[in-house]
């Protein structure tokens, strides 16, 4: 046991350091696109499903993901689902779709507007959406990006009492989005 503890705090203080490190890291994704995030976020595969990206801090309380979807399997959906008079084909018609299902999750739900911007020389929509799941108050910023053949639904987020700290910090991992040719 004496031989245990000093090998376990040494784990502890190490694994704590990676919390302090600042230093961005880029990941790739089957090979679609890259994304940079900060080194202290590690993978978490239990964030969404339907993720090809889940990265957190349970500490820090910061949380992203990436859904990639093909553009022509979103309008088959909207064909299917009748959506085509609500929602246009387009990465408008995607962040409204995705903005409008978060209404529905959310309680006090508040968006703001939504910024049409470029990254990396793709169409991109940027909204935060602040509200509360199950009674805990949360702050979004959730980016709807349209590539080549692809839409990326970035979302990150952390506690609603953390935004102040992490705001600056989700708007630069979502703007960081890269499609790889």
């Amino acid at each position: 046991m004496k031989k245990i503890f000093p090998l376990l705090l040494v784990v502890l203080f190490v694994g704590s350091c990676n919390q302090f490190n600042n230093e961005p890291k880029v990941i790739t994704v089957d090979n679609k696109y890259t994304l940079t995030v900060p080194s202290y976020l590690s993978e978490n595969k239990s964030l969404n499903e339907e993720a090809s990206l889940q990265y957190a801090n349970l500490f820090k309380e910061l949380y992203v993901i990436v859904i990639d979807e093909v553009k022509s399997d979103f309008n088959l959906a909207l064909t299917e689902n009748l959506l085509t008079d609500s929602y246009s084909p387009d990465v408008d018609g995607y962040a409204n779709l995705l903005l409008d299902n978060f209404a529905l999750s959310i309680e006090d739900f508040s968006a703001s507007s939504i910024d049409k911007t470029m990254i990396n020389s793709m169409n991109a929509r940027i909204a935060t959406i602040e509200g509360s799941v199950d009674g805990i108050d949360v702050f979004y910023t959730l980016a709807a990006v349209e590539g080549k053949n692809n839409f990326y639904q970035l979302l990150t987020w952390t506690l609603g009492d953390k935004k102040e700290e992490h705001k600056d910090k989700m708007q630069g991992i979502v703007r960081s989005i890269q499609e790889i040719e």
